[in-house]
Parts: structure tokens; sequence; C-alpha cells
């Protein structure tokens, strides 16, 4: 019983020393919020937007890029990729490459060949990023990544309401047969993007 006792004694002493080195190691610079952000120490003077519950926020205008190649969608907002996204694009090429901006928004759209697609973010007026079409089968978690739509950028069910709320109407479209693969997501602004 008494080695029991001792054991104890001295485990929560070392606890006790411990509290106190960290205590003293520490700075008393509590002006400093600096952190670490994609493996630099960066501080709201530097331009890094601060959002009231003191998380770092990515900044700048935002823009999405289509890989072809990479059968993704990018989202940035200025210089930082703030989300990537699985998508199918069109079978035989059928998605117009090149630079366009979202025109307009509609919760659920019918398509000319019968199918409604939900989180409809119109770039022409015949094409569309949008959640996989209803009626189209279940079987996207197989086809997103690879072309299979009639020239759209279809997404994931679940995961289409994400760009439909973050890209208001204008936000710039890339759609190109460059690879972005490699890059690191840095932060994200959950602004609403519906205007």
């Amino acid at each position: 019983m008494c080695g029991w006792m001792i054991k104890k004694a001295l485990c929560m002493g070392m606890l006790l020393l411990m509290a106190v080195f960290l205590m003293f190691s520490c700075t008393d610079n509590e002006a400093d919020s600096s952190v670490a952000v994609g493996g630099e120490i960066v501080s709201p003077e530097k331009g890094v937007e601060q959002s009231n519950n003191g998380y770092l926020q990515a900044g700048g205008a935002k823009r999405m890029v289509c890989s072809l190649s990479d059968q993704r969608l990018y989202f940035f907002e200025g210089d930082q990729l703030v989300n990537v996204m699985r998508c199918s694009t069109g079978v035989n090429d059928s998605t117009p490459i090149g630079e366009y901006s979202i025109l307009n928004h509609h919760p659920t759209h019918g398509v000319i060949w019968g199918e409604i697609c939900d989180w409809w973010m119109g770039f022409t007026s015949s094409h569309g990023v949008h959640s996989w079409p209803r009626g189209a089968g279940s079987d996207y978690e197989e086809r997103l990544g690879k072309p299979a739509s009639p020239g759209c950028i279809t997404l994931h069910p679940l995961e289409a309401y994400w760009p439909y709320n973050w890209a208001p109407n204008g936000t710039p479209l890339n759609i190109t047969w460059a690879s972005l693969s490699r890059r690191v997501i840095q932060g994200c602004h959950d602004s609403m993007g519906v205007a």
C-alpha cells in the first residue's frame, strides 16, 4: 500500500514540475498572433484575413478551374487553392475549353435530354456545373473522375451544393487540359456565393 502511494506522489510531482516548466518556457508576448500557414509563419499584418473567431481565411477573388485531364474542379480564392472536387466532364471532348464565368444559379434545372440537375450553375446557354442528374443512375461513384456527361461538369450529389453557394454569378471558370494535381489546399472562406 505504501509503495502505491509513493508512486502516486512521484507522478503528481512530475506533473507539477512539467506544468511549471511549460509555464516559464512560453513567451509572454500575447500580442503575437502569428500562425503557420503552408509551412510559413504568417501574421495578420502580412495581409492574411482573420475572421471574428480567429481562424485564418483565404482572401482574394474567387475563381474555378476545371482540369479535363485530372477530372477535377479546383476552387481558388486569390492564389490559394481552397477546395478540390472530383467531377465528370463530357465524353468525346464535348465540354467546351476556354474562359467562362458563372451566368446563373438554379436550385433545380431541367436539361434537354430530360433529366433534372440540382445545384445548376450555368456557364453557357447549354452547359453548367451541377450535381449528377437525377434518374441518370446511382453509379456516379464509379463514373465520377472520368468523362461521362454530354458536356457539363457534373459533381457528386452530396458535394454540388458547396460550389453553388460559394461561387456568385460572374465567378470565372477556366476549362483546360492542363493538370493542376499536386496543389495544396491552404484555406477557405465560407461566404455565400449566390447573388
